[in-house]
């Protein structure tokens, strides 16, 4: 016990070095200016679609965008961290205020002056943009349970939707036309697991916006069962600090999604009560145990679409 306080002390004066090293190792850009590039003070966007640009700042991890309403007193319309010098916005017709600054994980620049501007009703949707809402881009999972949203432009008579699915070349598996902002498709257009690729675009009697689009994958295979390596059955120990092995089996499904191996212990072979979980993105591990005698020990491995493995086999070892 006594040892395991001792590990967990230094473990914890290490972590305070290395947060410590984060402030000395970052840049302080505190000093550094953030330029507004569009919208400027005073422009006029018709539509709806405001892309907001500004200039790089050295050794920034992101940027901290604001938009505010210039004339009710409603507070921030939205607050972003974004990782690029833009960003790309509905926004319905009004006044607004903008401001941008520079962050790091220590420093943060100063916000540059409010920047006016001014969002005008058009019929006009050629310039203008539908906002995705759901699911977010890119998704994994194996649900096709699934609802696809987006925001309403108020010039749009309907809006035409798309699901595609991306395998072996690109085939549409259903095409609709609507007046609402949500649909659900049946779920038997998701035949094969594959990346879907869902668009929309808004449409009324002069005019439509081009489409905007995001990808689901769909992944419904099951990963195989891990296969337990190190330590053996029965292995005796007199450190209380073991390594751990196992084997993952390929994955063979159209998606591969990312996967996790899950390591349970426990003092009982029921594993109804357990010492410890751990996940990790390999397939081996280093564990410090706070107790002796005999523990169980047992893997699964889970993906990030929701599938999870049975169980490994279960196999025990003694710490003296």
């Amino acid at each position: 016990m006594k040892k395991y306080k001792i590990i967990t002390l230094i473990g914890c004066m290490l972590m305070a070095i290395c947060i410590s090293c984060d402030d000395v190792l970052e840049e302080d850009i505190s000093d550094e200016e953030v330029v507004p590039f569009s919208p400027l003070q005073g422009n006029q966007i018709d539509g709806n679609t405001v892309n907001f640009q500004w200039s790089f700042v050295e050794d920034a991890d992101a940027y901290r965008l604001q938009v505010q309403n210039d004339i009710q007193n409603i507070g921030l319309v939205l607050d972003s961290l974004v990782p690029a010098t833009s960003l790309q916005v509905n926004l319905p017709s009004g006044n607004y205020a903008w401001t941008v600054r520079a962050e790091n994980f220590a420093y943060v620049t100063p916000f540059f002056e409010s920047t006016s501007f001014s969002v005008v009703f058009s019929d006009d949707l050629a310039s203008q943009s539908v906002t995705l809402s759901t699911p977010s881009n890119s998704l994994f999972t194996n649900n096709t349970t699934l609802i696809y949203t987006w925001e309403a432009l108020a010039a749009a008579d309907s809006y035409d939707f798309e699901l595609l699915r991306v395998l072996n070349g690109t085939t549409t598996v259903t095409q609709e036309n609507t007046v609402m902002t949500s649909i659900q498709v049946d779920n038997n257009v998701y035949e094969e697991d594959a990346q879907y690729l869902w668009r929309v675009k808004a449409i009324n009697d002069e005019s439509q916006t081009t489409f905007s689009e995001r990808s689901v994958f769909i992944d419904r295979s099951v990963p195989e069962a891990p296969t337990l390596g190190t330590p053996a059955q029965d292995a005796m120990f007199d450190t209380d600090t073991i390594d751990f092995d196992w084997s993952i089996g390929a994955d063979t499904g159209n998606v591969q999604s990312e996967r996790s191996s899950v390591i349970e212990f426990s003092e009982t072979e029921d594993f109804e009560t357990l010492i410890d979980t751990v996940t990790v993105n390999v397939s081996e591990t280093t564990y410090t145990f706070t107790n002796t005698g005999v523990i169980y020990w047992r893997v699964r491995v889970d993906d990030v679409a929701g599938n999870m493995s049975a169980y490994s086999e279960i196999t025990s070892f003694m710490i003296n």
